[in-house]
């Protein structure tokens, strides 16, 4: 038996990724290559416990991932004693818009039996999220219907633009599904925020329309929550009965009331939301 003294660092798997025929066992990887930028370095993806390599041959290509960190035994069963019936990725989750980011997110939903619903963020390639989710079965419905709430993902991209835009035919949509579903409350989720949360680097790009949606909103009284990403940060507001929620990025944290865009120390987070007689929300932190 072996035992592993010190885990590997990322530049000792980036190194050894760029000998395929050595490092590999399978045939296929053994005769793959290493994906490398114009510089020559090598593409990676780096995450809280991972990092990802792309390598092809001919017209495949695969998402290696090598974990960083010594892998914690109970981690998969205390996702599978966590069961949701909704997960929603609210956008920015990939960097760089590749295949292999959202191969490597599908990779890592495949052991969760909840529901899935994704939404475009501003670094998003929305149409190559959608090819690589809908290959694996996962829809790109943004309605999820349940016995007494419904949940609608609202598309706020502007495709080479940080800030957000809400377009009429997505706010006829909302309205649309407000109509059809008068006797459920309801949950909406944007990737960009509606409200200011006080920091200037983050208020000037978030969704330039939101007048319209807040309108919108406050005509519907069956409305409760608005769930946002975009910002890196968790708060809480209430306007006018409604919860506006922000939750914390699964990668880095921006400080709060910040002028600039400062790094905040806290790991990669989550927003859990039970909806009962009333909307509850709690933050989940994971631990480095």
């Amino acid at each position: 038996m072996t035992y592993i003294q010190t885990w590997p660092l990322n530049i000792d798997f980036t190194l050894a990724v760029q000998n395929p025929q050595l490092c590999f066992a399978d045939a296929d990887l053994k005769q793959a290559s290493t994906a490398k930028n114009s510089r020559g370095r090598v593409l990676l993806w780096s995450g809280n416990f991972a990092t990802v390599y792309k390598l092809t041959r001919g017209g495949k290509s695969w998402a290696v991932r090598c974990f960083t960190r010594i892998p914690q035994t109970d981690v998969q069963q205390r996702y599978q004693d966590q069961y949701f019936d909704l997960i929603v990725l609210s956008g920015d989750l990939s960097e760089d818009g590749s295949e292999a980011s959202y191969q490597y997110i599908v990779d890592t939903l495949s052991s969760i039996s909840s529901q899935v619903m994704y939404l475009p963020g501003n670094h998003d390639d929305y149409g190559m999220m959608q090819k690589v989710f809908s290959a694996y079965g996962l829809s790109a419905n943004r309605l999820w219907v349940d016995q007494d709430w419904i949940v609608i993902g609202m598309n706020t991209q502007v495709v080479g633009k940080a800030y957000g835009n809400l377009a009429s035919t997505e706010l006829a949509w909302l309205q649309n599904c407000l109509e059809q579903y008068t006797h459920h409350q309801v949950l909406i989720v944007t990737h960009h925020h509606l409200l200011k949360v006080g920091s200037f680097g983050l208020d000037r790009i978030r969704l330039k329309n939101a007048k319209l949606l807040l309108n919108t909103i406050d005509a519907y009284p069956n409305i409760r929550a608005v769930i946002q990403g975009h910002v890196h940060q968790a708060s809480v507001k209430l306007r006018n009965q409604v919860w506006y929620f922000t939750t914390p990025a699964t990668c880095i944290q921006y400080k709060p009331q910040s002028w600039r865009l400062t790094r905040d120390q806290l790991p990669p987070g989550y927003r859990v939301i039970e909806c009962g007689a009333a909307v509850t929300a709690r933050v989940v932190y994971v631990a480095h």
